[in-house]
């Protein structure tokens, strides 16, 4: 009950982020007539619960990471249904959209799927810290958005935040995911056994792929 508790906690905060931002949206363009300067409310709201989900995973797993220590496994449960009452909330948000980007809701099932399967299978909760590490690359994807939305690709800064995120994604997602799974097999093999056969054979190599997918695209961007 817990576990469904703080899930549906958390994506009951993402909805009401999203409701004020299409709300305020609204209201904005109302007052606007300049049409150039009208706020895409699902849009914007979508990237702001994005940024705060993925400084929320970062913050935590750099505390654990670097501070705190991995031992303490304090607050890793709570921060992982975070994390799944987020990826609930933008799954839902996107599927008007489903057609457009079904890498993005593939994306959300086999999240939702390894989160899930964490949270209730209760193994490599000491590990937690490593994997969230990877949304750290978000904050910089949506940083871009941002700058975007308001018309400032010629920004330096813009560049410099594409330079980071393509860099931070390599690094954070590509290369450090297997290393993790690698580790987990080597060191926890126990524990590695202990997750069900279509998460080790189907879940996890699936979303790796798409990793290293979409890292392709945007090499080729």
């Amino acid at each position: 009950y817990g576990i469904a508790t703080y899930t549906a906690l958390s994506a009951g905060v993402y909805f009401l982020i999203t409701l004020a931002f299409k709300l305020f949206a609204a209201q904005w363009n109302k007052s606007i007539e300049d049409k150039k300067k009208h706020l895409r409310g699902g849009r914007y709201a979508g990237y702001v619960c994005s940024m705060v989900n993925a400084i929320h995973m970062s913050v935590f797993s750099f505390e654990k990471l670097f501070y705190s220590g991995v031992a303490d496994v304090s607050g890793n449960a709570f921060t992982m249904c975070c994390l799944l009452g987020y990826l609930f909330h933008d799954l839902f948000e996107s599927l008007p959209e489903i057609k457009k980007t079904p890498s993005n809701t593939g994306h959300h099932l086999l999240g939702i799927g390894i989160v899930g399967t964490l949270l209730f299978s209760r193994i490599c909760h000491a590990f937690i810290p490593h994997m969230v590490v990877m949304e750290f690359s978000t904050i910089l994807l949506d940083a871009m958005w941002f700058f975007r939305e308001h018309g400032q690709e010629a920004n330096p800064l813009y560049k410099y935040t594409a330079m980071g995120f393509a860099l931070s994604f390599l690094i954070v997602r590509v290369v450090w995911y297997p290393i993790l799974v690698y580790g987990i097999m080597t060191y926890q093999p126990a524990e590695w056994l202990g997750f069900p056969a279509v998460m080790r054979f189907g879940l996890i190599p699936a979303l790796y792929f798409l990793q290293v997918f979409w890292f392709v695209k945007i090499v080729q961007l």
